[in-house]
């Protein structure tokens, strides 16, 4: 999260707003950090909203939702959700009911992250679970109105004074088991693997 504020700040310094983080733009390899995919980022000056669309609802701050409107603070907003995310496993936003259910895919999200993103109060379980009061660093991120959000020079001013914590959840991947010795098993209707083979697997193992 602190990489990605960083990154996100260089944007913000030269007037670009990213305007679609989530975890599909994100690459974690090791302890380096990569965003990629700036097909979404515009060209922002200050505090300016401009007309935007809704890419992922389970990340979109409510002036996107509501107003297709973005500004720089919209990424503040998006690393807060995925901050949240990352701390405790879930969305920081969501309704559970099972009338969201029988929509498209992009209509269920939409009900069910973009609208609980815009009415729903925020929960403030991270800090007290973990009794880590830096952890309401999340909540000021996740504030409805843009204006009453950190800038993403405070955000990563304040990580990079905090000592780094991991969390770890338990894999809901089923069957996984630990690799040994960076091996690699092919199935053994790929046959004879060939530098194609092994240059893909090395990519992938590489990206983690």
């Amino acid at each position: 999260v602190r990489e990605l504020a960083k990154i996100l700040a260089g944007l913000h310094e030269k007037d670009v707003a990213y305007l679609d983080l989530r975890p599909q733009n994100v690459c974690l390899n090791r302890r380096t950090v990569s965003l990629f995919d700036l097909s979404a980022s515009r060209k922002v000056n200050g505090d300016k909203e401009i007309d935007e669309h809704l890419f992922d609802s389970r990340y979109a701050p409510p002036e996107m939702v509501l107003r297709q409107r973005a500004s720089k603070k919209s990424d503040v907003y998006q690393l807060g959700s995925l901050f949240y995310q990352l701390v405790t496993g879930h969305n920081a936003f969501e309704l559970n009911n099972d009338l969201l259910e029988g929509q498209g895919q992009d209509e269920s999200r939409l009900l069910k992250y973009g609208l609980a993103s815009s009415l729903l109060d925020y929960d403030k379980s991270p800090q007290t679970d973990f009794k880590d009061p830096r952890l309401g660093l999340i909540e000021w991120m996740l504030t409805k109105d843009p204006s009453d959000r950190p800038s993403m020079d405070d955000v990563a001013a304040f990580l990079q004074d905090s000592p780094e914590v991991a969390v770890h959840h338990q894999s809901r991947i089923e069957g996984t088991r630990p690799s040994k010795n960076n091996t690699v098993l092919f199935p053994a209707r790929m046959g004879i693997p060939h530098k194609g083979h092994i240059e893909f697997i090395s990519r992938l193992l590489e990206l983690g």
